[in-house]
């Protein structure tokens, strides 16, 4: 959800939606994914900047 987010709704600031997937994360995960959940959707908000 958050990657059709960071795709489709520019308007939304980047980081509003990588912390609102963290909070979805952290309810329905394991603790040890949140790094990695959070390494990946950065990664994807960084290259749709420099796009």
């Amino acid at each position: 959800m958050a990657v059709a987010e960071l795709i489709g709704f520019k308007s939304t600031p980047f980081p509003v939606v990588i912390n609102e997937a963290l909070e979805i994360g952290r309810r329905y995960s394991a603790p040890e994914s949140i790094n990695f959940l959070n390494g990946v959707l950065d990664s994807i908000a960084r290259a749709l900047l420099n796009s």
